[in-house]
């Protein structure tokens, strides 16, 4: 498995159009290093196919079930090994949160309104679009950011602020996500989550664990290449 798991993070690194194309004798696609190791194109094929995560009889009644050990082993162990700071950005996700009093409040530009729920504050700002924003750390407050032609303030809400610096780490772990992928199009759903999961969020997150405890600051790159 630890041979199966190395050549799918080659595969993240060399981008052939398929899988087939690693094994080739073909000057194009050689390339000696899937020659050496002990594993034929056939039984790579038939390990991906057969690979399962669950046992498909302990279905707890939701999609994840499939690949639910591999998401709390992965979970579990990051969680071990570290403690996230004071800000945490939550990129792209649904958030099953409503105030309809917020939300159908109507703003010019520049105008801000909220809510606060406990801990958690819901505020709408009126940018270019409508801008939602939930947070336990920021209230409403707004800062200034600068003057606009006549001379008159501009004001932001400072979790804006704050989601836009920390969500610059979101972005670059994106980027770095796309740039060496080991997945493939053909791949049933789950397995493709798993890829994901294993070859990239989990080298993500081992990348900026060891240069957050070392204080070294090794490239992505790097890490991926010594696995």
């Amino acid at each position: 498995m630890e041979t199966f798991i190395g050549l799918l993070l080659v595969m993240g690194i060399l981008q052939f159009p398929s899988i087939e194309s690693y094994w080739k004798m073909d000057s194009i696609y050689h390339h000696s290093l899937f020659h050496r190791v002990p594993m034929s194109y056939n039984r790579f094929v038939l390990l991906l196919k057969c690979w399962h995560f669950a046992n498909n009889e302990g279905q707890d009644g939701t999609r994840t079930y499939k690949i639910r050990p591999l998401l709390d082993m992965l979970m579990q162990r990051t969680k071990d090994l570290y403690k996230p700071g004071d800000t945490v950005i939550v990129d792209e996700t649904m958030i099953p949160f409503r105030d309809k009093e917020v939300i159908n409040t109507k703003l010019k530009k520049g105008e801000m309104c909220s809510s606060q729920q406990g801990y958690v504050t819901f505020l709408k700002w009126k940018d270019q679009r409508d801008v939602y924003m939930l947070s336990t750390c920021y209230g409403d407050e707004m800062v200034e950011i600068g003057t606009d032609r006549k001379g008159n303030k501009k004001m932001k809400p400072k979790v804006v602020l704050e989601y836009n610096r920390g969500k610059q780490g979101v972005d670059i772990s994106d980027q770095l996500a796309s740039y060496y992928t080991s997945l493939r199009k053909s791949l049933i759903w789950y397995k493709k989550i798993a890829i994901e999961l294993i070859c990239s969020t989990t080298l993500i997150n081992s990348h900026i664990i060891f240069n957050s405890l070392t204080g070294k600051n090794l490239h992505f790159f790097n890490i991926q290449n010594q696995l």
